[in-house]
């Protein structure tokens, strides 16, 4: 008998998963922010097309910079729910003085309804070298 694997799309090309890989009940979902952004200004809006959990201080989740922090930059994570004008910051991402890798931080795990809207925002004071940031946010369906 013939063995199946799922396939997926990864970066415009199709993929036969491995026994035992699964990207079945992940969301994921990432951004770039080339060079430095103004202070507070949104980089990513985020509008949940299905209900998902982002962990408890992001776990799985990663950010990177090109260029490290001069000093401490810390960006939020803000969460709109679905029919509704409130704006909650719901984690943060801290990139230390001269780090290249932020640290995120929230009170509990994160739920993501349909229709919710999720936007980052630098940090409210631009760093004088943070740049070139990308952002992979993995959550749980």
């Amino acid at each position: 008998m013939a063995e199946f694997r799922p396939l997926v799309r990864v970066s415009g090309r199709t993929v036969e998963l491995s026994p035992g890989d699964t990207v079945a009940g992940k969301e994921k979902f990432g951004i770039y922010c080339y060079g430095k952004p103004g202070a507070g200004e949104p980089v990513m809006g985020y509008v949940a097309d299905v209900a998902f959990t982002l962990p408890a201080n992001l776990a799985g989740s990663i950010a990177r910079a090109l260029t490290a922090a001069a000093v401490s930059s810390a960006w939020t994570l803000t969460r709109t729910p679905a029919g509704s004008a409130s704006e909650l910051v719901v984690a943060t991402l801290t990139f230390a003085a001269n780090g290249t890798i932020a640290t995120f931080s929230s009170q509990a795990a994160i739920l993501v309804a349909v229709g919710d809207v999720l936007r980052l925002k630098a940090p409210a004071t631009q760093d004088s070298a943070l740049a070139d940031v990308s952002f992979t946010f993995v959550g749980a369906r």
